[in-house]
């Protein structure tokens, strides 16, 4: 069977099943609406007023619409509790200490690399470290993402150079010379 065949059997099947429906919605079933309106059938309705007016009608002006209440809680809010105020020692509050004004220097984030292995061929080393899903292989002066640069491959450790804070860091490999 062609294509554009198939096409035309299905297209005439839907036809007939939108038609069969339109038909069944004008028509309702006697036998449905006495069940409906004697309440023998499983979900009790309520009957309409008269068999000719069609379906049951719902009074609006007997409708009571409800109140909320003073409720403001929000559903979406995060509740954080609070800690327990600090009580401060005699001898504490008498020493002097730092001003709490001044705020904490900028400092390098974490390392987010995994050490797997290092490769010794000749004068030169190189390290295998993991940054996410990247396997990475990396000598000394070798930069990542220009965020990290490899300043020393060392016997027990990797030093890198966090680059916006010109930080130093360290990977301890445990690896021995």
């Amino acid at each position: 069977m062609s294509t554009g065949r198939r096409w035309l059997i299905l297209g005439g099947l839907l036809t007939a099943t939108f038609a069969a429906a339109a038909w069944i919605r004008d028509k309702p079933d006697p036998e449905i609406m006495t069940k409906v309106q004697t309440g023998t059938g499983r979900a009790q309705a309520p009957a309409p007023s008269s068999p000719a007016s069609g379906p049951a009608q719902v009074n609006i002006e007997k409708l009571q619409s409800r109140t909320l209440g003073d409720s403001t809680h929000d559903p979406f809010a995060m509740e954080m509790e609070m800690p327990p105020p600090l009580e401060l020692n005699r001898a504490s509050a008498a020493a002097p200490s730092a001003p709490a004004d001044l705020p904490l220097p900028p400092a390098a984030p974490p390392l987010p690399f995994t050490y797997m292995g290092k490769l010794l061929s000749g004068p030169e080393a190189k390290v295998f470290l993991a940054l996410g899903d990247r396997n990475l292989v990396l000598r000394e002066g070798d930069t990542v993402d220009s965020i990290y640069r490899v300043d020393k491959i060392a016997a027990g450790a990797i030093t890198l150079v966090y680059l916006p804070l010109a930080q130093r860091q360290t990977i301890v490999t445990g690896d021995s010379p």
